[in-house]
This record gives C-alpha cells, structure tokens and sequence, in this order.
C-alpha cells in the first residue's frame, strides 16, 4: 500500500508546482495557458502534447514550463514512482542470478495483472494535466474514508495504464480484434470506484 498511497503524495506536490507555475505563466499568455493540451515527461523534459495551439505557442509552453527544474524533476519523480507500483517486472538480479521482485505488499505484485515493460512506456501514459482534471472532478466521499482527492492518483493511473496496453488491429472483415488485453482483477479493485 506505500506505493499506491505515494503516488497521490508525489501527484499533489507536483501539480501543486505546476498550478502556481501556470498561475504565473497566464498573466503573461493566458491565451496559451489556457489552451487545450497535454503535457507529458519525456526524455528528461515536459513536452506539450494533444495539442490545438500553434509552433510558436507550444515553444513558449514548453520553455516555460522546462525551466522549472525542479517541477521537471517532480514529473520524472513521479513517473517512476508509477513504475514501482505497477510495473510487474520491477525487481533486483542477486549474486546468483535470480531475479528477485521488489516487496511492495501487493500479491503476486498486480495479481496477475501484466503491466512489464511499462518504465519503456509511462512517460507517454502519463498525461499530467488529464490526470489533474480527473482527480480534481472526483466528488469526494467522506462515508467511504476519502478525505482527498489526490488519493485516488493510483485509481486513475491504473486506468491510463490499461487503456496505453490494450492493442487492437483491424481483421480482414474490416472488424477490430483484441492483440493485448488486461486479465485479472484491478490492483486497486478493492478501491475502484471511479465512474
């Protein structure tokens, strides 16, 4: 339960950041900031994408946003704490070989959900102002223990996970066939009452 719960501590220091940082940015270019897209971490930088602005908008965007270093390392921080909690192969080799999975207190670490490979894909998964936009339009209910929004951060990540996984290619017929898919139950399924 540490990762999951560290997951919505990371988001909540990070979008707090990135909230003061676009309050900032949009007494300058309201215009811009305001405009519809996403942004992602990748490659060691915040990078704007599904995007309707223009060029020169998303450079601006982008600068901006890149010279808050700390803000991007809060984003890289919180990518791979998403790689700890659900990635399935996440483990150390010991001296002998074997590889050996990290104890995070999840059974068979996602109950036999596969999410390997997902430090190769998380930061294309993770779309942070998406993520903020859900979490920020949870009704929170207090009757169930929730007291904040941003504890759900796992729930909604899951979610982005599953939908970045499921693969579908086009049959002869001209229908749609499952390549990948997600079997098992939720890790968080327990939890998961996110319309």
């Amino acid at each position: 339960m540490r990762n999951y719960q560290q997951l919505g501590v990371d988001f909540e220091c990070f979008a707090n950041r990135l909230n003061g940082l676009l309050d900032t940015m949009r007494t300058i270019r309201s215009d811009i900031v305001d405009g519809n897209y996403d942004v992602i971490h990748d490659e060691g930088r915040l990078k704007v994408v599904d995007s309707t602005l223009d060029e020169r908008s998303i450079v601006w965007l982008e600068e901006s946003l890149n010279g808050d270093r700390e803000l991007v390392r809060m984003a890289a921080g919180f990518n791979e704490q998403v790689v700890r909690t659900f990635d399935t192969e996440r483990g150390n080799w010991d001296e002998q070989g074997v590889f050996r999975r990290i104890d995070d207190g999840y059974g068979d670490n996602g109950w036999n959900r596969d999410y390997s490979g997902l430090a190769g894909s998380v930061g294309r998964t993770t779309r942070f102002i998406s993520l903020q936009r859900d979490i920020d339009s949870h009704r929170l209910r207090p009757e169930l223990g929730e007291l904040n929004r941003f504890d759900r951060t796992g729930i909604y990540m899951e979610k982005y996970i599953e939908k970045d996984i499921i693969q579908y290619r086009s049959t002869s017929s001209g229908g749609l066939e499952v390549v990948r898919s997600i079997e098992g139950a939720s890790m968080f399924g327990w939890l998961d009452l996110v319309g």
